[in-house]
């Protein structure tokens, strides 16, 4: 049985309470990404 995406807390800016994200969205909206290799002139232009 697939556990399913984590949710995590988020409060919108500006907000005055948190709300419940999937943490996908939140790593979306916070502009955050993985990289899974090092970084070099291919894939700085790629990003």
């Amino acid at each position: 049985m697939p556990i399913g995406e984590p949710s995590v807390p988020y409060r919108l800016p500006g907000g005055t309470y948190e709300q419940w994200i999937r943490i996908y969205e939140r790593l979306f909206r916070e502009r955050i990404i993985f990289l899974f290799e090092e970084v070099d002139d291919g894939i700085a232009n790629a990003i």
